[in-house]
């Protein structure tokens, strides 16, 4: 994990992951479109080669098009944009996402450089935001590729506008009422075990992916086939709480449930402010 100030006023930031997989799979994880719904947004759209475009699509206030510069298969995507999805922010240029791919004995080292972001305190939060979402979403890719390759994915996705500040938004889902009706996070790290019960009634346990107070926490869920759940807190069309299950092989009922319970604790968590 790096990053850097430019001499013209901007700063980039550097992630990498090791991937088990071979670099022709996380390729395609890359610039598949229905392989990217399987690990990063909900919908997606592709047009290949070097001047063709991505489409990212959460919501139809959170898009995120780019345009292709790069396109050497199994090597390096390159890919730029213009402005900061859902965000009203105006870059002091093009921004870029260098994707680099190396394959080493059958695994893959996966790298991402992003630049362009503006040395500016006002751009404090994207750029903090982007690089802790690059680090929970090579995981999320990651934990697909080396568990669920080829499996469709059906995501639980619940989130409320927040009006209280980072820490007390962490307060209070890292709390009895929140995540932590039993168990704890403290003290762990990446590939350490956790087990808890939230307030909604759901017993989580597996392996830590993120934390990273106040702002993430995600890790898979042993007891839904192997999903990947994450809480988060940032700001997106503007200061959020995100509660999200990726689940593989798990009936949409089940998956519908579990969103409608956590969209009931967050807004109990955060309906007075």
């Amino acid at each position: 994990m790096s990053h850097e100030k430019t001499a013209v006023d901007t700063r980039s930031l550097e992630r990498q992951i090791e991937i088990n997989a071979p670099a022709e799979a996380v390729w395609k994880a890359l610039t598949d479109a229905e392989e990217i719904t399987r690990w990063f947004p909900p919908e997606a759209r592709v047009e290949p080669g070097a001047g063709g475009s991505l489409l990212w699509w959460w919501a139809e206030d959170i898009q995120w098009p780019s345009q292709i510069e790069i396109w050497e298969p199994n090597k390096h995507l390159r890919a730029s944009y213009t402005k900061p999805p859902a965000r009203d922010l105006a870059p002091p240029g093009p921004m870029v996402m260098d994707f680099h791919l190396e394959a080493r004995g059958g695994k893959t080292v996966l790298r991402i450089v992003h630049s362009g972001f503006s040395a500016g305190a006002g751009w404090d939060d994207e750029y903090d935001g982007v690089g802790r979402g690059w680090t929970m979403e090579f995981r999320s890719l990651r934990h697909y590729m080396e568990n669920h390759r080829g499996t469709p994915r059906r995501v639980a996705w619940s989130w409320v506008p927040l009006s209280v500040s980072y820490e007390e938004a962490w307060r209070r889902l890292m709390s009895p009422l929140g995540l932590l009706r039993q168990g704890t996070l403290d003290g762990l790290r990446e590939g350490d075990r956790y087990a808890l019960t939230a307030a909604t009634g759901d017993q989580l346990a597996g392996e830590v992916l993120t934390y990273l107070p106040p702002h993430a926490f995600s890790g898979t869920v042993e007891g839904m086939n192997n999903a990947l759940f994450f809480v988060l807190i940032d700001k997106c069309r503007g200061p959020e709480v995100w509660a999200w299950l990726a689940t593989y092989g798990v009936p949409q009922a089940e998956v519908n449930a579990f969103r409608d319970r956590w969209s009931r604790l967050l807004a109990n968590l955060f309906s007075t402010g």
